[in-house]
């Protein structure tokens, strides 16, 4: 008897031809520059027949001489970079720049397989058990398993199943991307060509990152058009969850529909992708919005985590389309004041309320007023997201309002406190200025806002309430807020929760936990949390995006800044409920030595930026508009957050009530 050693399987020698693959000893692969059946690796691994290859690698079916099993190994082999005389080894790199390339791309081989190996526990996930260098080049091994990818199963059963089977296919993978994921990694490469239905029906997700190797335009080969989202084609733009997000969307999209989707780069040019439902009936409305959203050319209408696109394709609530989602973000326009026929009709939002009602019934006087709000970049002063933000929120004003005219100016931030003095001192401060931090001199110059509070629902706007408790002397009013967060690096700690009661509740493997703290709010987190044996590293939030520190105790002011740098790799938390300390992110105050008609305008206009959701949404939240550094204090703006699946924000939403607020 002897092994066969392409397939493995023993036979009567005699035989002269392995009677279970048709193999005969001493046989070329598929390919020349293919490993020869028989090629033996590490002393202990026997190479058999191919099993697949692609753009930057081949994988081989083998025999482990060790353990007497069969395995999967797969090679560096980058084509293009390099190349093999048939029936040798070694692999010969091309010099010059390819030459680079190719070492660059080996180092992230042996990175990827190295990840990899942290993900054996994962039964979604395909295991890598070693890895090595040989024959200049790499492998790793892999179990090896009986199935067929997804992309042969749908071939062979019709081209489409049902969305029932299509959703326990998706939440095997989303099970698979969760620990990816959380590990700081995106797999860049999710496609029914590396999923695999096993024989005994599970399912396991193949080539772990290997498209992290598209950032080589020598290999953009590995990007898959139809399940490639519009940024993976661009290394400039961010790339994070979202992208396997839309991966699986349109893998959802190829199983129940039975087509793949276009082409993300010709859909953001016109889109033509129709709707699941719309094209099959039995698709439920539902499953259909969410792939669709899941789907979205536009990043920010995507699902930002897997846990979001699990629990949409399983959901049994409205799951609001991908056009509703972009109306709630983007194109809500304030309805009512000038628009009497859609009153009577009945077709008033929510967000028009009682400006129609009461604010509408009474005119404003012909007023021209002027507004000063402070700028952190100097270098960029109108294309900022907060000068837009405040320049469509003042614009919307004047449109309810035509006979008011605004001019508004935005000041440096190294300039803006000056600026306000002499204006004091000159008895000419603007109409309503920004006045955040601002010198009390300046304040007493100010106008107490007892009727813009009386003049807002205050039931509708976080902490204000408590409004006299937090301004004693009622001259500034927020119109946004900042909270403390605790950021988590998720590569050196882990913290199973979204409430931290007790630092020692994070945990890590490594022998010292390191921390950094917000210069501003190092008085409150020393106050608040024992840190005991945990060591600081100094340098706030520079520290921890360096990977110096394992926790940053900063604010909500970081959280954009900090995912910028890393996606995947960063968790975010605040403290128990009755241990957080809000502050004010934005206040604002009328002058006191204005015209009549000029203060009763300013204070229309400033319960305008606090009560509107829409003019909220222009200020912190929208799109390229607004400072997202801080959080709108109208409840019904954060709910459009909710309503997007933000969880940070559905969990600190289920505590605000019990966060407490720090005023003047």
């Amino acid at each position: 008897m002897m092994r066969c050693n392409n397939c493995f399987e023993e036979y009567d020698e005699d035989l002269g031809v392995c009677p279970y693959c048709g193999y005969t000893e001493g046989q070329p692969p598929k390919e020349l520059y293919m490993l020869f059946a028989g090629t033996v690796l590490q002393s202990r691994y026997i190479v058999g027949k191919v099993l697949g290859f692609g753009g930057f690698g081949i994988t081989y079916k083998a025999y482990d001489t060790k353990l007497e099993r069969m395995v999967a190994i797969k090679e560096y082999y980058p084509a293009g970079l390099v190349y093999r005389t048939p029936g040798t080894k070694d692999v010969v790199v091309f010099k010059g720049k390819r030459y680079k390339d190719y070492a660059d791309g080996l180092k992230r081989f042996l990175d990827e397989a190295r990840n990899a190996t942290k993900f054996i526990d994962n039964p979604y996930i395909v295991d890598v058990m070693e890895f090595f260098e040989e024959n200049s080049t790499a492998y790793f091994v892999m179990e090896l398993f009986v199935g067929v990818t997804l992309d042969e199963f749908l071939k062979e059963n019709g081209g489409r199943i049902d969305g029932e089977s299509a959703v326990a296919i998706a939440l095997s993978v989303g099970s698979a991307l969760k620990d990816i994921h959380k590990a700081g990694y995106i797999h860049r490469d999710i496609a029914p060509d590396n999923i695999y239905m096993l024989s005994n029906g599970k399912i396991k997700l193949f080539d772990f990152g290997a498209a992290r190797f598209s950032a080589n335009e020598t290999l953009s080969v590995v990007l898959k058009p139809g399940y490639a989202p519009a940024e993976q084609y661009d290394s400039v733009n961010k790339q994070g969850p979202w992208t396997d997000i839309y991966a699986l969307g349109a893998t959802m999209y190829r199983m129940v529909v039975g087509v793949k989707p276009d082409e993300s780069t010709n859909r953001k040019m016109e889109d033509k992708v129709q709707p699941p439902h719309e094209l099959i009936p039995e698709i439920s409305e539902n499953l259909s919005n969410a792939i669709m959203r899941a789907m979205s050319v536009e990043i920010h209408l995507r699902y930002q985590t897997i846990d979001e696109f699990m629990a949409a394709i399983t959901s049994e609530k409205k799951v609001r389309s991908v056009e509703s989602v972009r109306k709630r973000k983007k194109n809500f326009r304030w309805i009512g004041i000038a628009s009497s026929v859609l009153i009577v009709a009945g077709l008033v939002t929510y967000f028009s309320r009682n400006w129609n009602k009461q604010k509408g019934e009474a005119t404003l006087p012909d007023a021209k007023i002027n507004v000063w709000y402070v700028m952190d970049d100097a270098d960029n002063m109108e294309e900022s997201h907060k000068a837009k933000g405040i320049t469509q929120a003042l614009s919307d004003f004047t449109e309810m309002y035509s006979n008011v005219e605004i001019n508004y100016e935005a000041i440096p931030k190294e300039e803006y406190s000056e600026r306000l003095k002499a204006a004091a001192e000159e008895n000419n401060l603007p109409d309503l200025f920004e006045s955040t931090g601002i010198d009390e001199a300046v304040l007493s110059n100010a106008e107490t806002l007892g009727n813009v509070i009386s003049e807002v629902d205050t039931d509708k706007l976080y902490f204000l309430n408590n409004y006299e408790e937090y301004y004693k002397s009622e001259k500034q009013i927020p119109t946004s807020f900042v909270m403390p967060v605790v950021f988590i690096n998720t590569t050196k700690a882990e913290f199973d929760g979204d409430f931290l009661k007790d630092i020692n509740e994070i945990v890590s493997d490594d022998k010292e936990i390191t921390y950094s703290i917000d210069d501003d709010w190092i008085e409150y987190y020393n106050d608040k949390v024992d840190f005991g044996k945990y060591r600081e590293i100094e340098d706030g939030k520079e520290a921890f995006v360096s990977g110096q520190s394992a926790i940053y105790f900063g604010s909500s002011k970081d959280i954009e800044g900090i995912y910028e740098t890393m996606t995947g790799k960063c968790k975010h938390i605040t403290l128990e409920g009755d241990e957080v300390q809000c502050r004010a992110g934005c206040e604002w105050s009328i002058s006191g030595i204005s015209g009549k008609d000029e203060i009763k305008v300013a204070e229309r206009l400033l319960a305008y930026l606090m009560e509107d959701p829409t003019a909220q949404d222009y200020l912190y939240m929208q799109g390229d508009l607004g400072d997202k550094t801080k959080l709108p204090v109208n409840k019904g703006a954060i709910e459009t957050l909710i309503g997007d699946d933000a969880q940070f924000y559905k969990n600190i939403l289920s505590e605000i009530d019990n966060f407490g607020y720090k005023g003047e």
